[in-house]
């Protein structure tokens, strides 16, 4: 399961289990550093460069600013020029998601740099622990639609070679459900099965002293 909404994150499961140490620790894809540049944009836990930072929505709100700077006649002519009245500070997450799924250049183009860095992370994770299907959910994601998932998968092929399946990554990809339970759901289940590992251990038995 793959998250790509205000930050990135992750939880790989193995037969309906999410494969997490008891600690906690893991899950965290959004914190592995794909950015050296000097100039890398901030994550929001204080450090330069992290997949969160590029990839996420906010980080393709980022790169779509920047762009929109860097090319204005390219940045004018597109659809999101026209959604945000042509300022590049009044545009918004959602309206880049709206361009990627509309197959507006410009918004494409400004999302491919932190997608790849994405793909190339999924791939690493297929490569070494055989994920077999990815479930891409999240706010930003789920705006931007098939063309996004699509774009994923190309880039996602490019990076994986000959260890991705014959048809390419397209055949692990799948979009999550549409609606906004899956954040409720996994608290749930996790919740439930704390319960039922706290009533599997043996409870401990203090011996009483004799007497009144």
């Amino acid at each position: 399961m793959v998250t790509v909404s205000s930050g990135v994150g992750n939880k790989v499961f193995r037969r309906g289990e999410v494969l997490l140490p008891e600690d906690g620790r893991g899950g965290e894809i959004g914190h592995l550093r794909v950015d050296f540049a000097a100039d890398a944009p901030w994550c929001d836990c204080g450090e330069r460069g992290h997949l969160g930072a590029v990839a996420s929505g906010r980080g393709a709100l980022r790169a779509a600013s920047v762009l929109a700077r860097r090319f204005p006649g390219s940045f004018a002519r597109s659809a999101l020029s026209a959604a945000c009245g042509g300022d590049p500070e009044r545009l918004s997450a959602q309206q880049v998601a709206a361009g990627v799924r509309s197959h507006d250049a410009f918004a494409v183009r400004a999302v491919t740099p932190g997608v790849r860095h994405l793909a190339r992370t999924l791939a690493v994770l297929h490569t070494a622990l055989g994920v077999g299907r990815f479930i891409v959910m999240g706010g930003f994601a789920r705006a931007a639609g098939p063309p996004y998932l699509r774009l994923l998968g190309t880039e996602m092929s490019k990076a994986g070679g000959f260890l991705l399946p014959p048809d390419g990554a397209a055949g692990l990809l799948r979009p999550g459900a549409p609606d906004d339970d899956d954040g409720l759901i996994g608290c749930l289940r996790r919740l439930e099965r704390s319960e039922s590992r706290r009533d599997a251990v043996p409870q401990p038995v203090f011996p009483v002293a004799d007497g009144p």
